[in-house]
Formats: structure tokens, C-alpha cells, sequence
């Protein structure tokens, strides 16, 4: 199925959530709370338009900022623009920002587009009107920053969205692949987020993948083993910490009150 195709289905099915969705917060005057110039409803003609255009720019700007930091620019994964239109419609539908809108991580939402992948994170936006504007918005936020000049990830995908007020919502996916020789052994994910000032380096028992996690950074893995689940390294501050992970878990690095660090299992975020 080419882009424009699955955008068509995409949208389709969108149109009817984004039509039923619960009313905006109005204020006194009976005006939606954010203010708007006019309902938009979104329609194949829109998304085959000016969001491929915004989409493509945001990849450019991305890049751009790789090239100055000295890193290789990411490649475009079409599986990974699915999954990030998806996110984006379901934000849209329930007129929210949030990693788990749906209920569904951001692991669940890429592996149901078919892409496997190693190493994964995601930079939501809300409300920005250019390319420039959202990748502004993400270079100032240490977090999204990090995902973005990471050298770890090679590929990207974009996907936009808007409610039926015309508010926008942004998604973009960046990940490092699974290796296809690795496509037969078995496997396990988690999320690990940095809650503490320092970068930690994240090293998963093995592979050769090895991470560096800034503060506020979040990023989704795919661990393959042969027969015993392997365990994961932090090193943060000039210390060490290892935990197992179990499939699926969320996870914290946070310091504690005598100055260690630790690795706490965390409930889902929004």
C-alpha cells in the first residue's frame, strides 16, 4: 500500500472518532477555549496535501540539526510515519497530548505497523504551525532534544494530525532497527526514563547496542536473548547499577536520598 493510500484509510477511519469526540472546553462566551478560526474536519485531500509537505520539512530541519552536531542524517521509514499518523489521530480524536493516549505505548503502536526495531523513542507537538516551530519546540526541551541528537537512532517518521477545531497534533518516531538475524531469537521491551540530572549509558547484556540517556529522555527497547533474559547496565554519576527487566515494564533511573542511583519499575505515563 503506497503512503498516500494508507493515509486515505487512515483518515477515513479518523473522521468518524474526530466527529464524535467530546466537545472542547468552551469558555463563557461559548467559544472553544482554544481559540480557533474555524472547525476543520480532517479529509483525505488535506492529508495528502500540506501534511505530507510538513512532515517531509520536519525530517529536513531534523537533519539539519544532526549535520551541525556532527551526526549522520536519519532515513525516512514509512512504517514508522504510519505508526506516527496513528499516534497523532489518536491524539486528535481524544483532544490530548500524551505517549499513552490510547492505551497503547509507543513500542505497541510501531509493532503493530510491522517495524522492529532495537532502540525507539517519540517527540510529541501540539499547536505548531511550521516545521520550524515544532522542531524549535523539541530542540528546547532537554528530553526531546536528546531524541533528536541522539547517535544511536538512524531512522525517523513523521505523522500530523488535527482535532475538529483545527488544532494540530505532531508525532515523530525515531529508532534504531532490529537486526534481521535476530528476527528468530526471542525478545523482550521496556522503557527506561533518565528522572535524574546526569546522562546515564545504557548497556543491555548481549548487544552491541550501547545508549547514552540524557535527563529527561525516555526511550523504548528490544532486548534479544538466547536462553537466559539478559540484564541491563546503567552507569550514571561514575556508578554502575544492573537490572533484569521484564517484558513489557517501565522503568525509572532516579537517585536516591544517599546519593545512589537505582532503577525503579514505574507505573504507565500519559
Amino acid at each position: 500500500m503506497s503512503l498516500s493510500a494508507g493515509r486515505i484509510a487512515l483518515v477515513a477511519s479518523a473522521i468518524h472518532l474526530l466527529t464524535c469526540a467530546p466537545a472542547a472546553p468552551r469558555s463563557g462566551t461559548g467559544a472553544p477555549a482554544v481559540e480557533a478560526k474555524a472547525p476543520l474536519v480532517l479529509t483525505a485531500a488535506v492529508c495528502d496535501g500540506p501534511y505530507e509537505q510538513l512532515e517531509a520539512q520536519i525530517v529536513e530541519l531534523v537533519n539539519a540539526r544532526r549535520r551541525r552536531a556532527g551526526l549522520a542524517p536519519l532515513t525516512h521509514s514509512l512504517r514508522l510515519a504510519q505508526a506516527a499518523e496513528q499516534r497523532s489521530i489518536a491524539m486528535a480524536a481524544a483532544g490530548q497530548l500524551g505517549h499513552r493516549v490510547d492505551r497503547r505505548s509507543p513500542s505497541q503502536r510501531v509493532r503493530e505497523s510491522g517495524y522492529r526495531f532495537t532502540a525507539l523513542a517519540e517527540n510529541l507537538a501540539f499547536r505548531a504551525r511550521s516545521a520550524g516551530e515544532a522542531v524549535e519546540g523539541w530542540i528546547g526541551s532537554p528530553g526531546q532534544r536528546a531524541n533528536l541528537l541522539s547517535a544511536a537512532f538512524t531512522q525517523t517518521g513523521v505523522g500530523v494530525a488535527c482535532d475538529r477545531w483545527g488544532q494540530p497534533y505532531l508525532t515523530q518516531l525515531i529508532a534504531l532497527p532490529r537486526s534481521p538475524e535476530r528476527d528468530d531469537l526471542p525478545e523482550l521491551q521496556f522503557a527506561l526514563r533518565n528522572s535524574t540530572a546526569a546522562p546515564a549509558h545504557i548497556e543491555i547484556e548481549g548487544s552491541a547496542l550501547a545508549l547514552r540517556l540524557e535527563p529527561d529522555a525516555s526511550v523504548s527497547f528490544t532486548a534479544s536473548y538466547l536462553a537466559v533474559e539478559p540484564r541491563v547496565t546503567v552507569e550514571a554519576g561514575g556508578r554502575r547499577t544492573v537490572f533484569a527487566p521484564k517484558d513489557g515494564g517501565d522503568y525509572r533511573l532516579v537517585r536516591t536520598s544517599a546519593g545512589r542511583f537505582a532503577v525503579v519499575a514505574d507505573g504507565p505515563r500519559p
